[in-house]
């Protein structure tokens, strides 16, 4: 894991705005009841002073790694967290070849500088339908498109196995979500860029939400590369039964409340497993057509921009996984989203494009009953709020 000079801080609870992560290194735990943050050791690579904020929220030293680190597996306790190892990567250069690339993943090279590419799958936890044939469609997936930050859904951590270094390999910093079921399944957010700061809301207190063990947000801080610099990748899982909508109004509310204390002129990224079609009070919440409990924010939505009029289901019956699993009468939604979020003149960043991914078996095999999304995010022509010049 991380050696044994490390410095460790175990950061407090914030009552109001969740838990938050200051992160100048490698490993995140993140819990029910705080987060502990282990940095990389001295010489093991470049330092980062510790964003300013980190005073806000008292930093406190920890005895040691070993004492910060000690507590039951994921797989044994609900809400314990998880450590995932980081580092740095090269991200290598790719272009996405074509919707006709969609199945598998995309695969050509493109230029690093002005695309932000960032993924979304619910990968469907592990027991079900041969992992291990879908789990290198799944990494190949990854491999090919070459996204520079993937939100996870339904991956498994426990003492013995890491689903999400399973998937991604070494060079990923990764922020968990803050709940996890007694069997370790949960989701986690991972970057190729360095992640500073994290804060995560388990959506306690606003209605059924126990029964979804899991669900939860988790807003990152990524330090992103030029053009792009300093922006926010939100990974929001609501509750997902049929008959909550009312929680996922109540859980939308906590997400885009948390995401605005957080949130300076930089650029939001919204992505996830939202469990809610478009019509939906919760989704129409986002992306700016309705008010909630007296809020209301907007997100250009990523496939609408991309595709307007098309209904893009990632939750089909098509798919042979959906009609074995628990919800064989299923219709067909479109539930897992990729969204940006808008100032007063529209969104920030660009919607270059927007494609499934894993939408089509390969060599029979599906990699999941989700379909995921990839989506190219750019800036503006110009700045929105102001003019072009000539």
């Amino acid at each position: 894991m991380v050696a044994a000079q490390a410095e460790v801080a175990v950061v407090q609870e914030d009552p109001d705005v969740g838990e938050v992560l200051e992160a100048d290194g490698d490993a995140f735990i993140a819990g029910g009841r705080g987060v502990v943050h282990a940095s990389r050791p001295q010489g093991s690579g470049p330092q980062r002073a510790a964003p300013p904020v980190g005073q806000a929220f008292g930093l406190r030293p920890a005895a040691s790694l070993a004492d910060a680190l000690r507590a039951p597996s994921a797989c044994t306790r609900e809400d314990q967290g998880v450590a995932i190892e980081t580092g740095r990567a090269e991200v290598a250069d790719a272009r996405l070849a074509g919707r006709g690339m969609s199945a598998m993943g995309g695969g050509k090279a493109r230029p690093r500088s002005g695309i932000f590419r960032v993924m979304t799958v619910n990968v469907l936890e592990r027991r079900h339908a041969d992992w291990q044939r879908r789990r290198r469609l799944l990494e190949r997936g990854v491999q090919d498109w070459q996204p520079d930050v993937v939100a996870l859904q339904e991956v498994v951590r426990c003492e013995d196995y890491d689903g999400v270094r399973e998937l991604l390999g070494e060079g990923w910093h990764v922020a968990a979500h803050p709940r996890w079921s007694e069997d370790g399944v949960g989701a986690a957010v991972a970057s190729r860029w360095p992640i500073t700061a994290v804060r995560t809301d388990a959506f306690g207190g606003v209605g059924r939400e126990a029964m979804a063990a899991w669900c939860g947000v988790t807003v990152a801080e990524v330090q992103a590369p030029s053009p792009f610099g300093t922006m926010l990748v939100v990974h929001h899982k609501p509750s997902w039964e049929r008959g909550q909508e009312r929680e996922r109004e109540a859980q939308a509310i906590a997400a885009a409340r948390l995401v605005e204390a957080m949130a300076g002129s930089g650029h939001v990224v919204l992505l996830g497993d939202f469990d809610a079609p478009p019509d939906s009070a919760s989704v129409r919440f986002w992306t700016g057509r309705q008010s909630l409990g007296g809020l209301s924010v907007c997100y250009r939505d990523a496939w609408e921009a991309a595709h307007p009029g098309e209904p893009g289901h990632t939750f089909s019956p098509v798919n042979p996984l959906v009609r074995q699993g628990e919800m064989p009468e299923e219709e067909g939604r479109r539930v897992d989203y990729i969204m940006v979020r808008c100032d007063d003149y529209g969104p920030t960043l660009r919607v270059g494009l927007c494609e499934q991914v894993f939408s089509e078996p390969v060599d029979g095999v599906w990699a999941s009953d989700h379909y995921g999304l990839v989506a190219d995010l750019l800036l503006p022509a110009h700045r929105p709020g102001s003019w072009a010049l000539g």
